[in-house]
């Protein structure tokens, strides 16, 4: 079981820590973004928001959920959010991250993800996770592939084709050593 407190991730620029109850504006302002989250027809609404950020809060206990991204130098920065969670219909886990659209192109996923996959592999103790990305979004399959995770199959997401990727604890843990 864990808490929030354990939940709390630091990286060499980052404060990454859950969401609370009281963050629903924080969020909306990725969430709710049409460029940032453009596969969705409409907009996100609050109510469908509030129950994203419950439902995160009820993962925190499996050490899963959403957190959302700082800057340490100002940690009323938001970068973005980063979640660790179900993959939609499966028994697996998916990493994934939606940032600002003034923060792209500074690493700050692959830093926030990097942090989030060692969590997952070291303290959770998955077997393995996996991302999902749609084929034109270059970016984020750039951020994907630098993490470790390798292209693994062609599949559906919520109802549109995306690149499926996955990284074993093993290959996590032993390219880890290796870069010791």
């Amino acid at each position: 079981m864990f808490t929030n407190e354990a939940l709390v991730l630091q990286s060499e620029r980052l404060h990454i820590r859950p969401f609370n109850p009281t963050d629903a504006r924080l969020v909306g302002r990725i969430l709710r973004d049409p460029m940032i989250i453009f596969w969705h027809k409409k907009r996100m609404s609050w109510r469908l928001l509030r129950l994203g950020i419950r439902n995160s809060m009820k993962m925190n206990k499996w050490g899963l959920g959403w957190w959302l991204i700082f800057s340490k130098e100002d940690k009323n920065t938001l970068i973005g959010v980063l979640l660790l969670q179900p993959l939609d219909d499966t028994n697996e886990i998916e990493i994934g991250y939606h940032l600002r659209r003034d923060q792209w192109g500074k690493g700050y996923a692959t830093e926030a993800a990097g942090r989030l996959l060692e969590h997952g592999f070291t303290k959770i103790g998955l077997n393995h996770i996996c991302a999902v990305a749609l084929p034109y979004n270059h970016r984020s399959i750039s951020v994907i592939e630098k993490l470790g995770l390798t292209l693994s199959k062609n599949t559906l997401h919520r109802g549109l084709a995306h690149r499926y990727f996955k990284l074993n604890r093993n290959d996590y843990l032993a390219r880890r050593q290796a870069s010791s």
